[in-house]
């Protein structure tokens, strides 16, 4: 009988300790899951905060003075493209605010309306920033 019910809490320790290592298992391998999503939606949240400069220009009715302002503070970081109807000039680091006057094929108005598009490269990577006249 002694020995019986030896075996039987040898037993029972080794089904509890099972146990105990399966839920430890189950519960490291859920964080590490629910580590991994949190990962993930924390680097989309990091991605959408830097292209955001870029994508602002993507919604809305954008004035010359918002289109001059942009290209100046983008075309050394990516194309910046206008497009004023006729003439479509496409900046790389060569605008200047001193050179934009009436009768140059690029001339943004400030009071002309713009809509902004983005562009991305086969890779997903912003490379230009289109601005075309209403």
């Amino acid at each position: 009988m002694e020995q019986s019910l030896k075996m039987l809490v040898l037993a029972a320790g080794l089904i509890m300790t099972l146990t105990l290592i399966s839920f430890s298992m189950y519960t490291f391998r859920e964080g590490k899951k629910m580590a991994s999503e949190f990962n993930r939606a924390l680097s989309e949240e990091i991605k959408e905060q830097e292209e955001y400069e870029y994508t602002r220009y993507e919604d809305g009715n954008i004035t010359g003075g918002e289109v001059i302002s942009a290209i100046t503070a983008l075309q050394k970081k990516v194309s910046v493209t206008v497009n004023n109807g006729g003439n479509v000039i496409t900046y790389r680091g060569t605008f200047t605010k001193e050179g934009n006057k009436p009768g140059y094929a690029g001339y943004v108005a400030l009071s002309n309306i713009y809509s902004g598009s983005v562009k991305r490269d086969a890779k997903g990577v912003i490379n230009e920033i289109v601005f075309t006249k209403k």
